[in-house]
């Protein structure tokens, strides 16, 4: 599978912005980033939403397949950031890294307790 303009080069995918493997993710180590991104290119989804993001590597690497599929479509991630207690990324450390993936124009970030969350009545 080859697509976009990328240098970087993997066995499944070409279209995954380099600097995605700057991002830290247990994900990485295992080349999930290369699943992210095919099952992504082939099912052609129309919205993607990720609830719990880290530093945003699952998030861009979905993104970059939307991008390349070029059928349209978005991302939307949602996550605690400074507020998890845990291990945790800061919303503008995983904004910086969509913007530096290349990412604004199918990616958008937002904080969000999925907990504390209430849908608009329908």
């Amino acid at each position: 599978m080859t697509t976009g303009s990328s240098s970087w080069t993997s066995p499944l995918c070409s279209g995954l912005p380099p600097y995605l493997k700057t991002i830290q993710s247990s994900y990485a180590v295992n080349g999930y980033d290369q699943v992210f991104y095919a099952f992504t290119l082939l099912a052609k989804p129309k919205t993607v939403l990720e609830f719990g993001v880290l530093g945003g590597f699952s998030l861009i690497s979905m993104a970059a397949a939307l991008l390349d599929s070029r059928e349209g479509g978005n991302i939307t991630g949602f996550d605690l950031c400074e507020s998890y207690p845990f291990k945790h990324c800061t919303f503008d450390k995983v904004k910086e890294n969509i913007t530096a993936c290349g990412m604004d124009g199918v990616c958008s970030f937002y904080y969000l307790d999925v907990f504390k969350f209430e849908p608009y009545p329908i």
